[in-house]
């Protein structure tokens, strides 16, 4: 018997040229950069915190980690599922107090007021804080915004400028200028 079988042209194994190769080193590439940034989402998908077992002070403590962190605009949706556990437990301890007081002798409902702790003022002025701090972002944001578009505008105006007038050999170079800058 012979001991070399001969190959079907599926099974035959053809030297690839560096282009190819290059086609594959590139597609390579671009799949394992996306299962890294899938890698990436699914890591910030479990630094989520379960707060729903968090104590009041341990609420305030995950508002001031956020207050300090910055990122206003990303961590608001953390910082609104803070407070609803916050105001969860709020809601508890005013509900108890509230019938602590009332099981007193003589006390009616109306004379009933609920000041909260320290741990609640704190939780409230760093939540406030916060919401300052998130709104003083989206301002900034728009600021800029206006001002990238006033600029690209112009650009607009000078590459109008260029074509609408006369051609000269310098206008490549002004059209490269622009678009330049307008990567930028």
């Amino acid at each position: 018997m012979d001991k070399e079988k001969e190959l079907s042209p599926e099974d035959q194994v053809t030297p690839t040229s560096t282009e190819e190769q290059g086609k594959e080193n590139a597609a390579q590439a671009a799949a394992e950069s996306a299962e890294n940034q899938e890698e990436q989402e699914e890591t910030e998908e479990e630094e989520t915190v379960d707060y729903e077992s968090f104590s009041k002070k341990q609420l305030v403590e995950a508002l001031k980690e956020l207050l300090h962190e910055g990122q206003f605009v990303k961590k608001d949706k953390q910082v609104n599922e803070i407070k609803g556990y916050f105001d969860t437990l709020f809601q508890q301890e005013k509900e108890a107090a509230k019938q602590a007081f009332l099981a007193e002798e003589g006390q009616t409902e109306d004379d009933f007021q609920y000041r909260g702790s320290d741990e609640d003022r704190a939780f409230y002025a760093n939540y406030n804080l916060f919401k300052e701090r998130k709104s003083d972002a989206l301002k900034q944001l728009e600021h800029e915004k206006e001002n990238n578009l006033a600029a690209k505008n112009l650009l607009l105006d000078r590459l109008r400028d260029v074509v609408d007038g006369e051609e000269t050999t310098d206008n490549r170079s002004v059209v490269k200028e622009i678009q330049e800058a307008w990567k930028r």
